[in-house]
C-alpha cells in the first residue's frame, strides 16, 4: 500500500520544525548553562515548545507541526 505524499509537509514543515527545534535546543541550554535572567514562567515555556517540538518531529502529523511552529515563534516574540 502506497502512502500518499504531502509535499507541503515533506518540504515546509518537517525541515522548518527541525531548524526551530535545534535553535530552541540552544535556546534552553544558553538559558539554564548560564543561570540568564529569565522568569520561571519563560523557562517552562521553552522547555513545552522544545517538547512540543520534538513530539511533533515524532509523530509527523502536519497539524502538530504548524502548532509547535507557531507555539515557539509565539513564545520567542512574547519572551
Amino acid at each position: 500500500m502506497k502512502k500518499k505524499h504531502n509535499a507541503f509537509m515533506e518540504h515546509y514543515l518537517v525541515p522548518g520544525a527541525l531548524f526551530l527545534f535545534n535553535i530552541c535546543l540552544v535556546h534552553i541550554i544558553y538559558i539554564f548553562a548560564t543561570g540568564a535572567m529569565y522568569s520561571l514562567v519563560s523557562k517552562v515555556a521553552l522547555t513545552l515548545a522544545f517538547a512540543l517540538l520534538a513530539s511533533s518531529l515524532m509523530f509527523k502529523k502536519q497539524v502538530l507541526l504548524a502548532a509547535s511552529i507557531l507555539f515557539y515563534a509565539l513564545v520567542v516574540v512574547v519572551v
